[in-house]
């Protein structure tokens, strides 16, 4: 019980407001085509739901204008405003309306019986909103096909992943060489049965999409998505190469900064050995070596290469080691 008041509270209130009149001045062709050339103003009405018209079959002058409304205030509204007059612009003058087969009826929809579920009943209540999203959106593909698999209609889903108008061309010729035949095959099949099919973009990539086709008077209409499990396993290789990537990155700065510091040790121990290398002014007498221009800048050879290069260790020869240990014995006997 629960359960059911939940739905019932999701669900909008919504009525039919079902105008049926007959033409009877002969303009039905020119009646028709105001229809499908008709300015959209309604579409702007608030608690506008959807509209479609029909002709009956057996009067071919009787037409059935559906409009769909959230409450029957919201239908009046429009019908007593402005604009509901300005909407029929495009219809012919001088037409007459047959007052004795004119009728206008306003029903509400009773709950939970549509075909398909609660979902069904929310694609009808939003049919406004969902087409928008079809028509603009870039996942789900829409095409209708005509007898000959011309595409009549193609969304911007389709033509983006094509990256071409597919407007008017053929549609086996949009599919991949190898797929054509399962193409064919699906419009045949059962309505809805899924069919992965790969077409070929404008720059000769091919990319798949999970296709289903139900037939119409003359041709059919097909709905694709891209396979999201195949696309799913693809985001998570890509997630794991990403990963691994930072990883390489990081390690790579990390290398550079090693080889920054290593290349800077380089630069200032070849300058040092520059210093080393070069020719060096060294009197004759004393063996100091001139360091500056001033007439006193002179030093110690093993002073200079002590404060100038960083080559510089000590240690002894082994003629010096020689003399260091007589040294040290003298040293030691002396304190004896």
């Amino acid at each position: 019980m629960a359960c059911d008041d939940a739905v019932e509270a999701a669900s909008s209130v919504v009525i039919i407001a079902l105008s049926r009149f007959r033409v009877a001045s002969g303009h039905e062709a020119e009646v028709r085509a105001a229809f499908v050339n008709r300015p959209r103003r309604v579409e702007l009405a608030n608690g506008f739901r959807g509209l479609e018209v029909y002709v009956d079959d057996k009067t071919p002058t009787a037409f059935l204008l559906v409009t769909r409304w959230t409450d029957a205030a919201a239908f009046h509204a429009w019908h007593e405003s402005p604009e509901h007059h300005a909407s029929h612009a495009l219809m012919p003058e001088g037409l007459e309306l047959d007052p004795k087969d004119t009728e206008l009826i306003i029903a509400s929809k009773l709950e939970h019986v549509s075909a398909g579920g609660h979902e069904a009943e929310l694609v009808l209540e939003h049919v406004v909103e969902l087409a928008a999203i079809v028509r603009e959106g870039r996942a789900l593909s829409l095409v209708e096909l005509g007898s000959d698999a011309t595409v009549l209609v193609a969304n911007h889903a389709f033509d983006a992943a094509m990256g071409l108008p597919a407007l008017g061309r053929s549609f086996e010729e949009l599919v991949a060489p190898e797929a054509v035949a399962a193409a064919r095959d699906a419009r045949r099949e059962v309505a809805g049965t899924p069919v992965l099919i790969q077409f070929v973009n404008d720059r000769a990539e091919p990319f798949t999409l999970r296709c289903r086709f139900f037939p119409r008077d003359r041709g059919a209409l097909m709905l694709g998505e891209p396979p999201w499990d195949h696309h799913v396993a693809l985001e998570q290789e890509l997630t794991r190469i990403n990963v691994e990537l930072s990883v390489l990155l990081r390690e790579n700065a990390r290398q550079t900064r090693a080889l920054a510091e290593a290349h800077a040790q380089l630069k200032h121990a070849h300058w040092h050995l520059e210093k080393v290398t070069e020719v060096l002014p060294m009197c004759m007498v004393c063996k100091r070596v001139r360091t500056g221009s001033a007439e006193d800048a002179w030093e110690e050879v093993a002073g200079y290469l002590q404060r100038a290069s960083t080559f510089l260790s000590h240690g002894y020869c082994a003629r010096c080691a020689r003399l260091a240990e007589d040294d040290a014995r003298r040293d030691e006997e002396d304190s004896r």
